[in-house]
């Protein structure tokens, strides 16, 4: 396969997980206010997925699918992988104060200098 089809291929998964993204968020979003408006009974997940998934068909023409599920855990406070791994990242590089050296342990006496 030549190299630039590797590149527009990528850029294009690249635009459709931006574009899934979007949907989540409107999902989640749509969930919530339909959930303030009637409390008691909110709309079911799936139900909302539908909804957006025929907005969004309407709007570009593109099918998208969405995962109750993953609208449940957004709606929920859970974060998406990628800032998920973005988090952790940052977690290990400058909250951890000593640094773990393979075969050696923990070195109390030496701090990370790369995180003051």
């Amino acid at each position: 396969m030549p190299k630039g089809n590797k590149q527009a291929e990528a850029a294009n998964n690249k635009k459709l997980a931006e574009q899934k993204e979007a949907a989540v968020l409107r999902a989640v979003e749509l969930y919530e206010s339909l959930a303030r408006l009637n409390p008691k009974k909110p709309p079911g997940y799936r139900t909302v997925c539908k909804m957006v998934e025929g907005e969004l068909e309407r709007e570009t023409g593109a099918k998208i699918k969405l995962c109750h599920n993953t609208v449940r855990a957004r709606s929920n406070g859970k974060l998406s992988p990628t800032r998920d791994n973005g988090v952790l990242r940052v977690f290990l590089r400058c909250s951890l104060p000593y640094r773990i050296q393979p075969g050696k342990g923990v070195d109390v006496a030496r701090r990370r200098e790369d995180c003051d």
